[in-house]
């Protein structure tokens, strides 16, 4: 959000600032409504910067100005703390129909490289043949009841649009784009938005996910719905390698499991990513020497946390209580089940008899110190309460007042 009006309407575009991290200070920037000749683009989806030769070289999703994945080329050195100019070099990669300003453009932009000679773009996008761009416009997603009080949300599509996986490719030395299509999504199916991994400067990989495109209507009969349709994934990684010009270099490989926003990245001789499920962190590993070899490492972890609960409810000799934490791993709150009371009520620390070190005990937990405790036993006088008159009360009874 660039700006705000009286009225409240706020503009979106990319914002560029040069930083000199030795001194934390500001060297150049751009921030104000501008042009493709000084780097702008709007309304801005994505970016990604990369250097070549100590230049800045940009791609950019635009849906206005321009209307286009655009490819953007700085004739400025960066080294000399300044990169602004009216001579950035803008090539689009690929151009949307439609009116400009319209936020659909069919296409999502996933990672940029560059090789030893060329620009690389991972992209997908929908077959633009025939497109009508009046579906451009309006809300893509409804909400529905599927079922007795279940609301789930649907992604809907206005018409199935199969998306595929693309690289564009931009030499450095030329000016024509050629867009080399990676996957092969047909019949209702559809790729995700590609990552893009450099695994040197003549070897790529590229990842993405599929999804079965299904028509709205056989989950809910309602003329309401009648064209619409949502996807599901197929819960499986697809890749391939592509070389300097993006040419794809040998097979399609695939296997069960999930990409995520977290981008892929070689360490260790891998092409690594994770993903965190249910409690439970995948660590994804493909190894860069032979991409047929891969491996997926699990962790699982379950709820923990050092700090006091939250009492919900308190045991009894009849039934079990309820404790409520917070867990430090995750934040998530989580609740533990206290079994039935047993023993004698007060002697809260089980050595058989009620004295003045349970006394102590209940006043530790009262003022939140960290002890060991069994919480049922602390209520003494009864009134579902762990308060300093079950203190007193156990006071009273080891002086014989009680």
């Amino acid at each position: 959000e660039m700006y705000a009006d009286s009225n409240g309407t706020n503009h979106e575009a990319n914002v560029t600032i040069q930083v000199d991290i030795s001194s934390m200070k500001i060297t150049d920037y751009i921030t104000k409504v501008s042009n493709n000749n000084n780097g702008y683009v709007s309304h801005s989806f994505n970016q990604f910067v990369k250097i070549n030769d100590d230049s800045i070289v940009a791609v950019d999703h635009g849906d206005a100005v321009p209307r286009s994945i655009c490819l953007m080329e700085y004739p400025t050195k960066i080294s000399s703390g300044k990169f602004t100019t009216k001579e950035v070099k803008t090539t689009d990669i690929l151009k949307f129909g439609g009116n400009s300003g319209d936020n659909y453009t069919g296409a999502s932009v996933g990672g940029f490289e560059i090789s030893s000679s060329s620009y690389l773009t991972a992209y997908n996008q929908i077959e633009y043949s025939g497109y009508d761009w009046t579906l451009s416009r309006g809300n893509r997603t409804v909400t529905v009841t599927n079922g007795i009080d279940e609301l789930k949300t649907y992604q809907i599509k206005e018409g199935a649009e199969s998306r595929n996986v693309y690289v564009a490719v931009k030499p450095k030395s030329g000016s024509k784009v050629s867009l080399k299509k990676i996957s092969k999504c047909a019949d209702y199916k559809t790729a995700s938005t590609p990552h893009l991994v450099k695994i040197s400067s003549k070897r790529f990989l590229v990842l993405w996910s599929e999804f079965s495109v299904v028509e709205f209507s056989t989950v809910l009969d309602s003329a309401q719905f009648r064209n619409y349709y949502y996807i599901v994934p197929d819960n499986k990684v697809y890749y391939t390698e592509v070389n300097a010009d993006g040419e794809k270099q040998g097979d399609i490989y695939s296997f069960k499991g999930n990409l995520s926003d977290c981008q892929p990245v070689l360490f260790n001789g891998n092409i690594v990513w994770n993903t965190w499920t249910n409690n439970e962190n995948k660590f994804y590993c493909i190894d860069k020497s032979d991409i047929s070899k891969r491996e997926i490492k699990k962790l699982s972890y379950t709820h923990s946390s050092e700090a006091e609960g939250k009492l919900l409810k308190l045991p009894t000799f009849e039934e079990g209580g309820m404790m409520e934490y917070t867990c430090d791993f995750c934040g998530e709150t989580y609740t533990e089940a206290l079994p039935k009371l047993q023993g004698i009520m007060g002697d809260v620390n089980a050595d058989g008899a009620v004295d003045i070190r349970d006394a102590v005990i209940i006043q530790k937990y009262i003022v939140h110190c960290k002890t060991d405790i069994d919480i049922g036993l602390a209520d003494y006088d009864g009134d579902g309460r762990i308060t300093i008159r079950d203190v007193t009360r156990i006071q009273k009874h080891i002086a014989g007042l009680i």
